[in-house]
């Protein structure tokens, strides 16, 4: 998967299930957030990728979710994940990244999901 920074110097908040449990309930959700699959650009911890995804009919998508617990149930608990602000309009990221389309709450075969937690391609 190639990935695209469109966020400059804001970068977003990369959250790893490693760190914590996709199960945990105390987390905070806010209203009008999307979530989106994400990664560390090169192994740095400082610059977050939104991940591009290629699809077999030659398109490349972005993965959106219109909650945390709809992206774990379609990507798997082992998913790294960014929460995008309301204030981010998908259709933005988008153009920034040079997908051909975002596509919401898509459910990933099993073979396709994470099964490590690793930042890295799949």
């Amino acid at each position: 998967m190639d990935g695209t920074n469109v966020f400059g110097d804001d970068v977003p908040e990369l959250i790893d299930p490693r760190l914590l449990g996709a199960d945990d309930e105390d987390r905070t959700l806010r209203a009008g957030a999307t979530y989106v699959p994400g990664r560390y650009q090169d192994g740095r911890t400082d610059i977050v990728d939104v991940e591009v995804v290629p699809t077999n009919d030659g398109h490349n998508v972005i993965l959106a979710y219109s909650s945390l617990p709809r992206l774990v149930e379609c990507m798997g608990e082992q998913q790294p994940w960014v929460e995008l602000p309301a204030t981010i309009d998908p259709a933005s990221l988008q153009l920034g990244t040079g997908a051909d389309m975002v596509l919401w709450d898509q459910e990933l075969p099993q073979e396709l999901r994470r099964e490590d937690g690793a930042h890295g391609q799949r």
